[in-house]
């Protein structure tokens, strides 16, 4: 799926505490790689956005349980093979709306 064109029905945004820390956001350009960094931006435009909850019941996603569900990347990139394991914890709400929680 990932490397198709995909219409984003679902809108992604960051969860933001009282201090104005995104802690998704802090950990995508923290911790990650810059390979990692790139599959799940590119994972989440083409998976996240068009699927929102629908993700659940596929190989991206599964549901937690009391309104929380993962959204997980799962794949090896580049020429070394990096495996790639992300997990992104989300909250769907409104209309269509992805709140993204914890990663």
């Amino acid at each position: 799926m990932l490397g198709s064109r995909a219409v984003a029905t679902y809108t992604l945004e960051f969860y933001e505490d009282e201090r104005g820390d995104r802690p998704v956001l802090r950990w995508i350009r923290e911790e990650l790689t810059p390979t990692q960094r790139a599959a799940l931006g590119q994972a989440m435009r083409e998976v996240l956005q068009e699927k929102g909850i629908g993700v659940c019941g596929t190989e991206f996603g599964k549901q937690l349980g009391k309104g929380l569900f993962e959204f997980r990347l799962r794949r090896s990139v580049g020429e070394v093979g990096e495996r790639i394991l992300l997990r992104v914890f989300c909250h769907a709400y409104g209309s269509r709306v992805v709140l993204l929680l914890g990663g």
